[in-house]
């Protein structure tokens, strides 16, 4: 058939959507579990090799202080607190959003209101106006990571909205 193109049904704006909502939260879910495995399996905690690449990895994108990290089964996440807050409550926000159908208008305003009580949790330790508590790193890290995870599914999904984008 002349003038007739076929087009994958990955050009669709609408398929790219659900591509990139399942993208991101397989891969968060695989992050989560990651830093959560010495949970579920102590016994890959020592000098297992699977264990010390884990390590390895998660010490990319945290200090890992013991001090800080929660203690669970006999053993430490391979995260601090306020780490395993952010990508806990990114994973939880981003199952809220894979079915969500409408988007957010985005504005700085809440990335300001939810980010600003783990700014000031961190300046108020470092300083010493109070000593550090897990449980506010980790809830400080939660409002953080569920609000950042918004902004960056949103640019996402603007971004692959766009018709003008064709795979070939």
């Amino acid at each position: 058939m002349e003038g007739i193109t076929a087009i994958s049904t990955y050009n669709q704006p609408g398929r790219r959507i659900k591509y990139i909502k399942l993208l991101l939260l397989f891969g968060l879910a695989i992050w989560c579990t990651g830093f959560l495995l010495p949970i579920y399996f102590p016994e890959i905690v020592g000098n297992n090799i699977f264990y010390r690449f884990l390590k390895l990895c998660y010490s990319e994108v945290c200090h890992q202080s013991k001090a800080a990290s929660f203690y669970i089964n006999d053993s430490y996440l391979l995260v601090c607190a306020r780490c395993s807050g952010i990508y806990l409550g990114a994973f939880l926000v981003l199952i809220f959003l894979s079915f969500k159908k409408s988007f957010f208008k985005l504005s700085l305003k809440p990335l300001i209101i939810f980010t600003a009580p783990m700014i000031l949790d961190a300046i108020a330790v470092r300083f010493g106006i109070y000593a550090y508590s897990k449980f506010n790193a980790f809830i400080t890290g939660v409002l953080f990571g569920s609000i950042i995870i918004i902004y960056i599914f949103e640019v996402l999904i603007n971004y692959f909205s766009r018709t003008d984008l064709v795979y070939e």
